[in-house]
Parts: structure tokens; sequence; C-alpha cells
């Protein structure tokens, strides 16, 4: 069992000011729209509550108290009834808006942090990859940023609306009578307090809730990317049982959210219409037996009125339900653009140009994890053209040579250089153009047969791809394929591990990088096939530096210096014949193939 199924995801900084203040400064890329948005909501809020503003006017203009009429009574229900017509025909314009523009910019702005989120994965080292499950990245960069499009799609502005609607409501209250607006304002203040508590406990039980989701999507990724090697292990049955464990956590983390959740709305409306109406007519009674006044139209006019803020504070309570719960999202999906990016570009690097081909590892010293190196003080010279193969026991140290050759890892402790030079001071990407990479591990993207060859250099031409995949050996399975190389294909098409692999060293071929690795690239292709893969390498090889990792003696008794490594260290080097001469660890490798 994978204890990381089990582990919370550990999230560096949590909500703060500051990561609001970057939120809102990511809103404002686009002043117009964000701006036009609140003003929209402010004006809808506005409308909805002027028709309860003019009952106030009507009753005190046009109900008699002395049981006549006024004389302008006609004109005053003439206005009145276009004042109405007024606020309804501009709540519908702004409800019109209200669904088309922060809707629209919620969708585009979620799009830019999807955006920033993926261009700064695409860019984190593999350190990050070796360390986070994918299923918890895949989580981060899709539900959660989809989750924040509704932040400013709806809910935003939904509260921005009720928000308006709160102050104009109690501004005008307290416009027709100080003391019951008073009274209001006193009555918000416990209920501010109590927001402010569950809100607390929301944001807190959401984290954890976030954290079992995200612990149960890594696992169902998991077992469906090795749904052949859980079946052929009969694995299935165990899984499920530590699946459904899993999402019995989940579930278990997602109901105490929710307790609190769904208590927030009926608690906190409950609680402003109770105290309100208390104190609102508490008021109204005091006034009144201390020989005060209240006017009919003042009355109806603040029952109204009072009516729309509380329904619209009970609207900002329900919502902030969500905003809280999307706190937590926030706070993970800023830990991943946040993340260091620790395989950069240094301060004036330089292009590769002309890459010859020289390669040197000077007294470099490297570890996967602090404290258990992988190489240590290991010198390792190449010159242009030449072939060095690298062989050994499975974890001495090969496949990370070739990784920090391609600077997929920085060294800590010396240098790798190219041409003389520190590889850190060229760019990243001329050094990855010229030294080109064929890994143990092939992938096939979604896409044709002819775009996965050329993955590797897009500007390439259909004869090019065809070129290479015939100097690859490609052709003989890809005539076999539904509709040859216009084929659609994927890590879930039937191909053989051989197909795959000769697929990967046609894209390789297209590259046609100075620098050459080569790991295990032969490993899954069947004995003939390897034959004729070998004339195609001899002539790939040829006036390129390369770095060949195999176990097969076919494809190590030709390299120019073969090289034994054992934890780390080089043990023996030479050619073929040189080190069968020394009678030790190579020979015996060579003896037990």
């Amino acid at each position: 069992m994978n204890d990381l199924y089990y582990k919370d995801e550990y999230v560096r900084e949590r909500f703060s000011v500051r990561m609001m203040g970057k939120l809102l400064k990511g809103a404002m890329r686009h002043k117009g729209s964000f701006f036009g948005s609140i003003l929209i909501e402010i004006a809808l809020g506005v409308f909805e509550l002027f028709p309860g503003i003019l009952y106030s006017v009507i009753i005190s203009a046009l109900f008699p108290t002395s049981g006549t009429l006024a004389d302008n009574y006609l004109l005053v229900t003439l206005l009145a009834c276009g004042g109405l017509f007024v606020a309804w025909a501009g709540s519908l314009v702004f409800m019109h808006l209200e669904n088309l523009i922060p809707v629209k910019y919620g969708t585009l702005f979620s799009t830019e942090l999807r955006k920033e989120i993926m261009d700064h994965v695409m860019q984190l080292s593999f350190r990050y990859f070796d360390t986070h499950s994918t299923g918890k990245i895949l989580v981060r960069v899709t539900n959660y940023v989809d989750d924040i499009a509704e932040l400013f799609g709806t809910l935003f502005y939904s509260i921005v609306y009720a928000a308006g609607v709160s102050v104009v409501g109690l501004v005008w209250i307290i416009c027709l009578d100080w003391r019951i607006g008073t009274a209001v304002l006193i009555a918000i203040v416990p209920l501010a307090l109590l927001m402010y508590l569950l809100s607390v406990q929301i944001h807190r039980r959401s984290g954890i809730d976030h954290n079992k989701n995200a612990n149960y999507t890594a696992f169902v990724a998991e077992n469906i990317g090795g749904a052949e090697v859980v079946r052929a292990y009969n694995r299935a049955p165990l899984n499920c049982e530590i699946g459904a464990e899993l999402f019995k956590e989940y579930k278990h983390a997602f109901m105490r959210t929710t307790h609190v959740r769904e208590a927030f709305f009926p608690l906190t409306h409950g609680f402003t219409n109770a105290v309100v109406v208390l104190i609102v007519y508490g008021v109204a009674l005091a006034v009144g037996l201390g020989g005060g006044t209240l006017a009919l139209g003042t009355v109806v006019a603040i029952g109204t009125v009072l009516s729309e803020v509380t329904s619209a504070i009970g609207n900002i309570c329900n919502n902030l339900t969500t905003v809280f719960t999307l706190t937590s999202n926030l706070e993970r999906i800023y830990d991943t653009i946040e993340t260091p990016i620790e395989i950069h570009d240094e301060e004036g690097a330089e292009e590769l140009k002309e890459c010859v081909g020289d390669v040197k590892f000077d007294d470099v010293t490297f570890s996967y994890i602090e404290g258990i190196p992988v190489l240590e003080h290991f010198s390792l010279e190449a010159k242009a053209g030449e072939t060095v193969a690298l062989v050994g026991a499975t974890g001495s140290g090969k496949t990370t040579v070739v990784n920090l050759l391609s600077r997929f890892y920085d060294v800590q402790g010396g240098a790798v250089l190219l041409d003389g030079k520190n590889i850190k001071k060229y760019t990243l990407h001329s050094l990855r153009e010229g030294v080109g990479a064929m890994m143990q591990d092939t992938y096939i993207f979604s896409g044709s047969v002819l775009d996965n060859i050329r993955f590797s250099r897009p500007g390439a031409t259909d004869e090019e791809c065809m070129a290479a995949a015939k100097a690859a050996c490609c052709e003989n399975f890809i005539s076999r394929l539904p509709e040859g190389y216009q084929t659609m294909i994927s890590e879930d098409y039937p191909l053989s591990g051989g197909e795959r692999q000769l697929l990967s060293f046609a894209r390789l071929l297209l590259a046609d990088p100075k620098v050459i690795v080569l790991d295990e690239a032969t490993s899954h292709v069947d004995t003939q096939t390897e034959l004729e893969v070998q004339a195609s390498l001899k002539a790939l090889l040829a006036g390129r530096t390369s770095f060949v990792i195999a176990h097969r003696l076919s494809t190590i008794r030709d390299a120019d210096k073969i090289v034994y490594l054992s934890h780390g260290k080089i043990m023996e080097q030479g050619s073929h014949e040189e080190l069968l001469a020394l009678n030790g660890e190579y020979a015996k490798l060579v003896m037990a193939l």
C-alpha cells in the first residue's frame, strides 16, 4: 500500500491578504469588465430597492391624513407609476447584463489562471513530479481552477449586489428614522461575529476535505493508468478496498464541512430576521410609548426595505460559505504557481550554437534525496563523436548520468561541461536541441502517427517525418495500421512496447541532435528488428557524441568507451576488448549475458 495515498497535501502558505491581493491583481487585468460588472450589480441593487423607496413617497403623498386627497394626487400617482415602470425596466436590463458580462469575465479569468498554472507546471523540474502524485497535480490544474471561475463568474458579483442592497437600504432606513436605522446596525454586530466564527470553521474543514478528495483522485488516476498491472497481480479486490477506505475518509471530511456549511445560512438568516425584527419593533414600540410618532409611509417603507436588506444579508451569508470553501482551493493553486522553478536559464545564458559534442563530467556529486548520494565525485569525459556505453547493475547511476547531461536535474557539486562550458551557461531550449534523449519509458501522445513523430520538431514536413520513420524501421508496422501515418493513436492504442520504442527512435532521428542519449532504446524490440535498427543506429551515431545505456551486448560492444558503474562510481572503463582482458566486473557481466 502506498502511504502517499493517505498523505495529505502540504500547503506552504495559508490563505492571506497577500494571496487575495494577488488574486485581485489578476482580476484587474481586464479592468473594464471587472469594474463594469461591479457597477452592474450596484445599479441592479438600486433598481431592486427603488420600489420600496417609492412606496413611502406614495403612501405619504396619496393617503390623506385629514380625509381629503391632495390637489396633486393625480400627478403624484402618474410619477409613482412611472417610477415603478423605470425600476422594473432597469432591473430587467441589468439582470440581462448580469447574466452576460460577469459570467463572460469569470470564464476569461479562469482561462488565464489555468494558462498561468499550466505554464508554470511545464517549467517545474522533475523533482516536483517525483514528489507529487499525478492525480493531485491534475486536481489543482483542472478542478480547483474551475471552482475559481465560479468565484468571479457569479459569487463575487452576487456578494457585491447583496452588499450594495444592504448598504443603500440601511442608509435609506437611517434617513427615514435614525432610531430604527441605529437599531438595525447594532443587530448586525453580533451577526458579523457569528459569520466570522463559522467562516473559520468552514475554511479549516474545507482544507481537510480537499486533501482527502485529492488523495482519492490520485489513487483512482494511478489505478486507471496501471490497470494492466493491477489485473495481472489480482490486485483489483485489494485496491477496491483501499479506494473504499480513501473515499470513506473523503466522505467523512466532506460531511464535516457540509454540517457547518449548511448550518451557516439558516443560523445567519434566522438570526438576522429574528434579531432585526425584535430590535426594530422594540424601537418602534419604545417610540410609540415615549409619545413619538411614526408616519404610515415610513413604517411601510422601512418594512419593505428591511425585508430586502435582510434577504440580501442572507444571500451574502449563503455565498460566503462557498467563498470560504474556495479559499482552500486558492491556497493549493498558488502553492503550485509559487513553487520555485529549480531548473531555469541562468542570468546571461547563451544559445548553444554549432555544438561540437565534447562532454565532460567534472567531479560531479548528485543525490535525489538529501544525504543519499547517487553520484559522488564522478568524472567522465567523452570526446566529440565518441560513443560511450554505460553499464552496471540497476541503481548504479546510469540513468542519472544522462539526466544530468540533459539538465533534467542540476548537480549539487562539480559541473557538467559541453564544449568546454558549464551546461548552465546555455539556455535550456538550445541545450535540449543540441542534446537529444530517448528514455526507456516511451510515451504516445494523442494524435496521428505523423504528429507523434513530429513532436520533436513541430516544423518538420510530412516527408521529413516519413524519412525518419523509415530510418527507424517503423514503416513495417505503420503500413499495417488502418490509416497508415494518419492513424490516430494515443497511450491507450494497442501498440507493442517495441513499436512504441521505434516511434520514439523516429522522433529522435527527426530532431537530429549533436549529442545523443539512448536509455535502453531497443530493450523492447525483437532480435530481428534490433538487427535492422542497429544499422540505423550506426548511421545516426556517426560523427555524434552518444551515451548509450543498454544490457544487450550487441548494443554496447562497438562503443568507443564502455564505463562500468557501481553505486555511482566508475569501477572500470575502456573498450570491449580491454575490459574483457581485465577479467573484472564487466567480464562477469558479459559472461552472464
